[in-house]
């Protein structure tokens, strides 16, 4: 029953993209994210392959929410704080070649987005709240950091830099995981599902099954889901993989040539 939710998602929801990442968490080898890994702090071109997602999510069905139009917007509009340009000045020295004085470059947008997360990205901000309405965005991302990139030409300029900003560069980065914090006393509510979708209503529901298909059971009933539910799934089957999603990049001129001194 349980890993019937992406099939409900797709047919009485009508949320592909929500639907595909838990499909995929079901359809891979049991695997437990880390903490470390959660929190950003792996180098992200270090994963494997089958730890990352790059496909699923795209900045174009994101920006479909005025919850991330509205964040994205407004990191173009503040990127360059004083946080910003001071990991701008770092990706900067870091990109210059041995001996260069000038006419460098910096961020390379062809790359996938997970290679931008230690070169030139350089800002961020949170797209999404556990406060939000439930919508497809709310079911697949819930709560993702949006991320702006630069690409530019840099040169030196006394002990610092001067970069010629050609483009920005947006894209999310979020983990797909059912892990809960040690320090919760209860495991997190992930909704009541049923045959008919989602119900957020706060009446009494059962415990949901593992291994029970909705035709063994009433098609009006619904079912209380936590991610302890989805633990003991890949306790009891060997399957569901914990991944990091990166969507692609959408991609920004300045509207006028942009040069920053850091």
């Amino acid at each position: 029953m349980l890993s019937d939710i992406p099939d409900v998602m797709r047919s009485r929801m009508h949320w592909p993209v929500a639907a595909a990442l838990m499909q995929r968490w079901f359809d891979s080898p049991a695997n437990t994210m880390s903490r470390a890994v959660k929190n950003g702090e792996v180098a992200p071109w270090s994963l494997s392959p089958s730890n990352v997602d790059e496909r699923l999510v795209s900045m174009a069905w994101a920006m479909r929410f005025g919850r991330v139009k509205t964040a994205a917007n407004e990191l173009l509009r503040t990127w360059n704080s004083p946080k910003g340009l001071a990991l701008l000045r770092e990706r900067i020295a870091r990109a210059k070649p041995p001996g260069a004085r000038a006419n460098w470059q910096v961020g390379n947008f062809s790359q996938p987005t997970r290679y931008l997360e230690t070169t030139c990205q350089v800002n961020i901000k949170l797209a999404g709240s556990v406060t939000d309405p439930v919508d497809e965005y709310y079911a697949a991302i819930g709560r993702g950091v949006l991320k702006l990139a630069v690409s530019g030409t840099a040169s030196q300029r006394g002990t610092g830099y001067r970069i010629e900003v050609a483009e920005y560069g947006l894209y999310l980065r979020d983990t797909y995981d059912f892990n809960d914090d040690p320090k919760d006393w209860f495991s997190q509510f992930l909704g009541n599902w049923g045959w008919e979708g989602l119900d957020t209503s706060p009446l009494p529901r059962f415990d949901i099954g593992l291994s029970a298909q909705y035709d063994d059971v009433p098609m009006d009933r619904y079912y209380q889901v936590q991610n302890n539910d989805f633990a003991a799934y890949r306790r009891q089957y060997g399957k569901g993989g914990d991944f990091v999603i990166f969507s692609d990049l959408m991609r920004f001129r300045p509207s006028q040539p942009l040069i920053l001194d850091v």
